[in-house]
């Protein structure tokens, strides 16, 4: 169910588990989207020292390479080239004589199927993975008992590496599912020009 925003209104960002330098400019860029994308929701950024309602672990990642070999039967081709040819005629004369003449052709390529074969073909993809998870952490609590209340997870599959490229348009695209449940799998697809993209990237934009 959906989380109700006026009872969790205040949040701190910190690093998921797949966070391996929290410290990196990469999670602190990172986390500028993100805090973006919070705001833009009508979340506010607690205050140093202040307890936030909730604490929003931030994580990505990208797999190791996913090569998929795909197999086919492809036709085979004998080409055959055209051109002019030589070729012996006969000439038959008035009076019978009969000589030989050498005339040129022309003759079109043409292709000509002589078998079957095997087409390999290869493909090569990285998933990239941004998720945001929302907890509840009681400060009373010895072991700072945590409940979770809303998570977005965003995959891309795509030939590019580039992570750091994905990051702000994942978070892009969780921003209509964030403090919402979708209750199932959604595909979003989005252009560079797309809002979203626009507000993650410049929070002036809008």
């Amino acid at each position: 169910h959906p989380a109700p925003i006026g009872n969790y209104k205040t949040f701190a960002i910190a690093a998921g588990p797949e966070i391996e330098n929290p410290e990196s400019l990469e999670f602190r860029e990172a986390s500028r989207f993100a805090r973006t994308a919070l705001i833009s929701e009508g979340y506010r950024e607690a205050e140093i020292g202040q307890e936030p309602d909730l604490l929003v672990e931030l994580g990505f990642d990208i797999s190791e390479p996913q090569t998929t070999v795909r197999e086919r039967a492809a036709p085979v081709y004998a080409h055959y080239y055209g051109g002019y040819r030589p070729r012996v005629v006969k000439v038959y004369g008035k009076n019978g004589h009969v000589s030989k003449r050498v005339v040129y052709s022309y003759y079109p390529s043409r292709s000509r199927l002589v078998g079957w074969g095997t087409d390999i073909s290869t493909k090569t993809v990285f998933e990239k993975s941004m998720t945001m998870r929302a907890y509840t952490v009681d400060p009373k609590s010895p072991d700072g008992h945590r409940k979770e209340i809303w998570m977005v997870d965003v995959r891309n599959r795509s030939k590019s590496e580039d992570l750091r490229y994905y990051i702000p348009r994942m978070i892009a695209a969780a921003l209509d599912y964030i403090d919402y449940d979708s209750e199932s799998l959604q595909r979003v697809s989005m252009a560079e020009s797309d809002p979203r993209v626009q507000l993650i990237l410049d929070p002036a934009y809008l």
